[in-house]
């Protein structure tokens, strides 16, 4: 819940004292909702979206539940519910549903495909809006 009162007052902020902004990136905008129940991360979202910027500029970078593993398996500070294959795909999942009418990008390969892939959704985004 801090985290939606974080991202608003964010918005809110940049909004009055530096005029607007043109560019915003939520990192783990998804992930706090996946611990949630499917039904009421679906209501979290839809409340969070009313009052946050939502775009067609959206991206879901997906990393699979076994390559997450590998990642975080070594880290310290990772809560134990995020240690377990089960948990990372059920979150995965979730994340995925929610994640519904964004560009969703696969990461398991190397970035510059990665960012090669983005840079073509950009072009296209940018091109549709002139």
């Amino acid at each position: 819940m801090g985290s939606i009162y974080y991202s608003i007052d964010f918005v809110q902020s940049a909004q009055r004292y530096y005029g607007g902004i043109d560019t915003v990136i939520f990192v783990r905008y998804l992930m706090g909702l996946t611990l949630l129940p499917l039904t009421l991360a679906k209501v979290a979202y839809w409340i969070i979206t009313a009052f946050l910027p939502v775009t067609d500029y959206m991206f879901f970078l997906d990393l699979t539940p076994e390559e997450s593993l590998k990642r975080i398996s070594g880290e310290e500070d990772q809560e134990a519910m995020f240690k377990d294959l089960e948990g990372l795909m059920k979150s995965h999942g979730k994340a995925l549903k929610l994640a519904g009418d964004w560009h969703v990008i696969k990461v398991d390969r190397d970035v510059s495909e990665v960012q090669g892939e983005i840079e073509n959704i950009l072009d296209e985004l940018d091109s549709q809006q002139n």
